[in-house]
Formats: C-alpha cells, sequence, structure tokens
C-alpha cells in the first residue's frame, strides 16, 4: 500500500502525530510533510488541529473508511498469494474463549505439532467482541467463541459447539446442595468474574433482574478461567463459565449450580479469514476441531445421563 495511506491511518488509529511517527519510527517533520504531501494530491486538509490536538475532516472520515477497507483487500490478497506460492505458514495464532482455551485448544496444537512442526504455534485469550478486530486485522488466525452478530464478508465461520452458561461454586457451598436454584437466591451473592467477557456478565445481569435483583456485585476480576477457579474454590464466591468446561471445574473441587431455568445459551465454533483457507494447516484445524467438539460433546452427554 502507499506509504502516505499508511502513514494516514497510524495516524487517525493513534489519535496523534507524535504517537503515529512513534509507532512508525519516523521523525514528527517527515510524518507531517507526508501528510501534507497526501492532502495536496487529494486537494483536501484531512486533519483538523486545535488546542486539544487533531481530527480528523469529513474527508478524513471518508479517507479513514476507504483506508480501512484498503488496507483489508491488500492483507487478504497479500496472503492468499503467500500461501500459493509457499503452502506454508510460519506462524498460527490462535484466540480462544472461555470454552475452548482451558483444553479444547490445547489439544489441538498437540495435534498440529505433530503435523506442522515447522509452524510455529500461539494461544492468547479473549472472547470474539473484542478479539475479531484482530482476526479482521491479520493478527489472529483462528478465534474460538461465540457468534455474535453478522459476519464480516471476509470472515468464515465454522460451527463447532452450542454452549450453555452456568454458574459454578465449591462443593460445599449451601446452594450447591439446592435442587433448583432462582435468580431471587442470588441477590446478595459476591461474584468473581473473566473480564474479557462482558456480553456474559450483561446476560448475567439481564437473569438477575428478572426476579428483581441488582447487578451481581463483582468483587474480584481475573484473566485466565483457571486462576479463577482456584479463587472460588477457597472462598464462597460465584463464577460463571461454560458448562463445556465442567470436568475441569470439578478438579478444582465447584460443582454447577442447578438453575431451574436457562441463563443463555449461544452457539459457538471457530472464525477465521477465508483467504487463510489456502494454508493447509487453517483446513487441518477446522478438521480436528470437529473432532476433538464432537468427543468433548459425546463425552458431556454420557456424563449427563
Amino acid at each position: 500500500m502507499d506509504r502516505r495511506i499508511n502513514a494516514f491511518l497510524a495516524i487517525a488509529e493513534t489519535g496523534s502525530l507524535t504517537a503515529a511517527a512513534q509507532a512508525l519510527n519516523v521523525t514528527q517533520p517527515a510524518l507531517t510533510k507526508t501528510l501534507r504531501s497526501l492532502e495536496s494530491d487529494l486537494g483536501a486538509p484531512l486533519l483538523k488541529r486545535g488546542a486539544r490536538g487533531s481530527t480528523l475532516t469529513a474527508a478524513g472520515e471518508r479517507l479513514l473508511a476507504q483506508a480501512t477497507a484498503m488496507r483489508r483487500a491488500w492483507r487478504s490478497a497479500r496472503e492468499e498469494i503467500r500461501a500459493l506460492s509457499s503452502g506454508e505458514l510460519e506462524r498460527l495464532r490462535i484466540g480462544a474463549g472461555p470454552a475452548y482455551h482451558p483444553q479444547i485448544v490445547p489439544e489441538l496444537i498437540c495435534a498440529l505439532r505433530q503435523e506442522f512442526p515447522a509452524t510455529r504455534i500461539e494461544m492468547d485469550t479473549g472472547v470474539n467482541d473484542s478479539e475479531m478486530p484482530r482476526l479482521i486485522a491479520g493478527e489472529i488466525d483462528l478465534l474460538l467463541g461465540a457468534f455474535n452478530g453478522q459476519a464480516k464478508e471476509t470472515i468464515g465461520r465454522h460451527p463447532l459447539l452450542e454452549i450453555e452458561t452456568v454458574i459454578y461454586v465449591r462443593a460445599g457451598h449451601v446452594l450447591g446442595k439446592s435442587r433448583a436454584v432462582k435468580a431471587a437466591q442470588l441477590g446478595d451473592a459476591l461474584w468473581l468474574v473473566y473480564k474479557k467477557d462482558d456480553m456474559v456478565h450483561a446476560r448475567i445481569n439481564a437473569w438477575l433482574a428478572t426476579a428483581g435483583c441488582s447487578e451481581a456485585r463483582i468483587v474480584v476480576q481475573v484473566g485466565a478461567l483457571t486462576s479463577g477457579f482456584e479463587i472460588v474454590a477457597g472462598s464462597d464466591l460465584l463464577i460463571s463459565g461454560p458448562r463445556q468446561v465442567e470436568p475441569l471445574a470439578r478438579r478444582y473441587g465447584l460443582v454447577p449450580l442447578k438453575i431451574a431455568d436457562t441463563i443463555w445459551r449461544f452457539q459457538s465454533g471457530v472464525c477465521f479469514r477465508k483467504a487463510s483457507l489456502a494454508y493447509p494447516i487453517v483446513r487441518r484445524s477446522l478438521e480436528l476441531l470437529d473432532g476433538i467438539c464432537g468427543l468433548a460433546q459425546e463425552g458431556r452427554e454420557r456424563r449427563s445421563r
């Protein structure tokens, strides 16, 4: 892409000429000169400078939308061409939500390491709402979690699991002995939450509201589900999580509450850039995930009988 467009995008995304110059590793006068060249070529100012910094003009806003689309198209084309020429992906980056990162993705990585030893594999935790921009931008290659909203034209979806949100407590918790816990019983409860999953928090608050309860009283936030399980095991805190991680929760001495009604059930799976299907490791990942998730679902159904 035109270096002037890349410079403009850096300015628009950082909101500062100084920050953009640092990100691009150029001097601020050089960046200003590049911006002026672009403005001269387009025949319109792109930034409006004020006492509190710079903001985009109407022309700048229009260019930002077009330039962002151009960058996505360029990255997609580059990805497809590289796949055609080499067939190998140097690095596979996976983002995974709480239903997937504790057990399913580790099993996937072990299988991929056997078949693609030359590829470096990285996993990060997160949920689709926060990680989708990174997938679109090419910063991660596979994103496992909830399917929310309409997928972008460049993004493919492969369904894997229907997720049910449940509440876990330590095995000796008084609520853990109840046969049918209702939302009204949790009005005074204290919660530990997985801080990256705002959508689940909103669903739980909506469920509590049906019983006239106020929002969940959050006293601890963690960035790793297993850390949350460890803390809840030694306290009377509540933590929400997918039904799929129940075997892991039980290893920490936790049990799911027997809820009188369903809190939230939703479809989930893996999202990917369609262009990345040119890479054998991406196609093989989808095949392996089908098998891994199928076995996990069968095991859960056997335990529930």
